[in-house]
């Protein structure tokens, strides 16, 4: 959880970025975190607690937490990505950040400015993937969202776009969860969202096949040919993704 919101100008509390305490622990590991952070998510970065952890000894930082939370109001891991932007600052790594862009979403053809997109979006897909604008990419990356009209063939589809994307059939909910795409190059990023925008509801995959796992079965040992009228998609080595459904 961020301690505001993504691409907000915010300034960094003295009594955080002054800690007397922190800087006994961190290091220039947790330094290269930052920079790491800031490269991948340009004006949208935070320092995420989990990496924190990942990198320092569990005794050190439960010591560290005790006496915060001891003496302070606020979240440790709040408390962490303040100190973070405090210290970005200080070494001169947020000089380069590259501010938001007005786009057109790649669904509706609205524009919007990837600022207004929602933190908790920004944070599934990474701002360096904004290619839709909030309403479209949360009506298929949050939790139970998803096509409900989506007729058999369209599951089908999605299945195999996903399946052939991933080398995998991954979980149903893959797409809602954090980190579910931390581990893609922008690429490939890309190439996911495009296909989990034809993504069908859970309920809807329920009521054609029975179960995801099902759904899975069929979409990978039998073959279908687009619908009459469609136009087939035909990707290319980067963009694998554009293997959608496209109407006349």
């Amino acid at each position: 959880m961020r301690p505001w919101a993504a691409g907000e100008a915010t300034e960094v509390p003295l009594s955080v970025a002054r800690d007397p305490d922190v800087p006994l622990w961190w290091s220039e590991h947790h330094d290269e975190l930052i920079a790491a952070a800031i490269k991948r998510d340009q004006w949208s970065w935070i320092l995420h607690p989990g990496d924190v952890a990942a990198i320092t000894p569990p005794e050190v930082l439960a010591a560290w937490r005790r006496r915060h939370e001891a003496r302070s109001h606020i979240s440790w891991y709040g408390y962490l990505a303040w100190f973070a932007r405090g210290r970005a600052a200080e070494l001169g790594l947020t000089s380069g950040v590259r501010q938001p862009e007005v786009r057109d979403c790649e669904r509706c053809g609205s524009p919007f400015l990837k600022s207004s997109i929602r933190a908790s979006l920004v944070d599934r897909v990474g701002a360096d993937a904004l290619i839709y604008c909030g309403p479209c990419l949360g009506s298929f990356v949050y939790p139970l969202s998803g096509d409900d009209g989506a007729t058999t063939d369209d599951v089908l589809r999605y299945v195999r776009s996903i399946v052939e994307l991933l080398g995998r059939a991954p979980r149903q909910d893959f797409g809602e969860r954090l980190g579910d795409l931390d581990s893609f190059e922008r690429e490939e990023k890309l190439a996911i969202l495009r296909v989990l925008s034809t993504r069908p509801t859970v309920t809807q995959v329920k009521l054609l096949f029975g179960s995801w796992k099902a759904a899975v079965t069929q979409a990978t040992t039998t073959k279908s040919s687009p619908p009459s009228g469609a136009k087939e998609a035909v990707p290319n080595d980067v963009d694998r993704g554009h293997r959608l459904r496209q109407t006349p």
